[in-house]
This record gives structure tokens, sequence and C-alpha cells, in this order.
């Protein structure tokens, strides 16, 4: 999880500095929103002089990152086949936003003598089309109908099991094809 840091101003240049020391830098007449992951702490300048008092109109306010690439597995009841687009909207509606340009990839896994399908997202798969599959995020959610879809998060040891089966598989990242 990213922060949100939030600064009135007239004029300013944020320079936020994340874990791996890589700068952002941005300019604004207003208001400013910057989301960035692992940020540590910002500093204002106005006119090329530290301003540290203006820090006190600075707050971070966590939010969920919009472009780190991730792998979300869906898992859901054969009888809501033909329901892969609803289940998707409203996994994004209630998980964060769709990533902008449909930058995601919705592979479907049938079932294999189960009851159970799995909807695949690759996140962010064509703004980061190489990746090493082995390190990216994953999550795993429960999906249950009840009027709407309901999305149960599953614990970290469903998400190692959902890495080594996408592995098995050879679901690779952002496309239909198989590595295998």
């Amino acid at each position: 999880m990213g922060y949100l840091y939030l600064a009135v101003a007239k004029s300013f240049q944020l320079l936020a500095y994340n874990a791996l020391t890589k700068v952002t830098a941005v300019e604004h007449t207003t208001i400013l929103y910057i989301a960035h992951l692992d940020i540590h702490y910002a500093t204002l300048t106005v006119n090329l002089e530290l301003k540290w008092a203006i820090l006190h109109n600075l707050r971070a306010i966590p939010v969920r990152s919009t472009d780190k690439p991730k792998r979300v597995v869906l898992r859901y009841s054969v009888q809501y086949e033909r329901e892969e687009a609803a289940i998707n909207e409203q996994f994004f509606a209630r998980h964060g936003p769709e990533p902008p340009n449909k930058d995601f990839f919705s592979h479907i896994m049938a079932p294999n003598e189960s009851s159970k399908m799995h909807i695949v997202l690759d996140i962010n798969c064509n703004s980061h089309p190489t990746i090493d599959t082995n390190i990216i995020a994953y999550e795993v959610f429960k999906v249950r109908k009840s009027g709407n879809f309901k999305f149960e998060k599953i614990d970290a040891a469903a998400c190692q099991y959902a890495r080594k089966r996408c592995e098995l598989i050879g679901v690779k990242w952002g496309t239909n094809r198989s590595l295998v």
C-alpha cells in the first residue's frame, strides 16, 4: 500500500523520495495529489528554498497503488461461468478502480474435475509487459453471489498455491498464450 500526499499551496515543487531513492518532482498551482509507493518522506520547496513550515500542510493518507503489476485470482462456482464480465466489473468496483486504458488481461481457467472456475487477472500487464512471475504479488479471492458478487480475500497460503498452479499450467503474463 502506498500513500497519497495532499498539499495545498499557491506554487510549489514536491519532491517525493521512495525506498529506492527515486525522485518524483511535480509542480502545480493549486492542489496536488500524488500517489506513490513506499514513500518515506516528502519535501516541499518554494523558489528552490526549503520551506519546512509548508510540511504542516502535508498529510499522508493510505491508498492503493494504481500502477504496480499484480496477479489476482478470483475463484468462483461454475454456475457463474458466463458472468466473467460482471465478476470483473464488480471486483474492480469494490477493490480498486479498473486500471487506466483497460490495462489488464483476464484469463479464464476452466474447471478440472471441480465445481470451481478461476479468473486470473493480470493487472497493469500492458504497462509492465515483462515481469518476473516468481516475485509478482498475488491476491486470491473467493467469489460468492448473493444478489451482487461478494469477494472474500484468502490468505497467503492460497496465494502461494495459486502461484504454483499458474506456473504448472503455464499461464503467461498478459496474454492468452501458454508458456508450454
